[in-house]
């Protein structure tokens, strides 16, 4: 019985142990969440350059259409806005890059939670077993019968699907939430 109450304990700093590697996932993740901001910021920061030159070009070129002079200003015009519309894609795919990242993270916290309440949940029925009295095999394996229902309970829940499926923001179509 102190072997199964040893084993219990290994199982539970395992679990901790582990739950401080995904703390630590769920930190980088959320690093790489401020770094999609910041791009965030400086697209649009881009399109707001970009349009103040944009607004004084189209008010230099409405005074030149009505005197009919070279369209070339025209041209630098349609470039520019071609630069807004490549930010304004780069915003949109930094604004879905943070919500993938929140859904990852939180399917993260979800799965480790689950895997927490299983191994507290084991680890308190051998404690209940390592302190009776009576260490008869109807009780050992009314105990153990319990462990596996916790375990196959986690199994399930495991299976679920993950929210977000995509691997890289390069690839796959950028549609707006």
């Amino acid at each position: 019985m102190q072997s199964l109450h040893a084993l219990s304990d290994d199982v539970c700093h395992i679990v901790i142990r582990e739950q401080q590697v995904m703390g630590s996932d769920l930190e980088r993740m959320s690093k790489m969440l401020r770094e999609a901001a910041g791009d965030l910021r400086a697209c649009f920061g881009t399109m707001s350059y970009q349009l103040a030159q944009q607004s004084a070009e189209l008010r230099k070129c409405a005074v030149q259409v009505q005197q009919h002079e070279d369209e070339s200003d025209i041209e630098h015009l349609l470039l520019t806005t071609n630069e807004i519309s490549s930010s304004v894609g780069n915003a949109v795919r930094a604004l879905q890059f943070e919500d993938i990242l929140q859904q990852l993270i939180n399917h993260a916290c979800l799965r480790v939670g689950e895997i927490e309440k299983m191994f507290v949940a084991i680890h308190e029925q051998v404690e209940v077993l390592y302190q009776s009295t009576g260490q008869d095999s109807a009780e050992i394996m009314s105990v153990l019968k319990k462990c596996r229902a916790d375990i196959a309970a986690v199994s399930h829940a495991m299976q679920l699907s993950n929210p977000v499926k995509q691997q890289s923001l390069d690839k796959g179509d950028v549609e707006l939430f």
